[in-house]
């Protein structure tokens, strides 16, 4: 999570594809939100970003197995 923040945090991101194509194993999810695999697919980490303003919500942090158990990943 601190190697994840500190590269987040260092670069002005202007869309998912960005994001995306620096981070391979993250996928778009919609609705701007984007999936994280942190520690080799044994967490996950859901993240809505705001572009224009260069900010990031966490929206979800867990394991794999309690992310599979969101019914609703737009809406979260």
């Amino acid at each position: 999570m601190k190697a994840w923040y500190k590269i987040i945090t260092e670069r002005d991101w202007s869309s998912p594809h960005e994001i995306t194509s620096y981070f391979t194993d993250a996928d778009q999810v919609g609705n701007g939100r984007i999936v994280f695999n942190i520690c080799r697919n044994k967490y996950r980490l859901i993240v809505f970003f705001r572009y224009d303003i260069q900010i990031g919500y966490v929206k979800f942090i867990g394991t794999h197995k309690q992310y599979d158990k969101i019914s609703d990943i737009k809406n979260l």
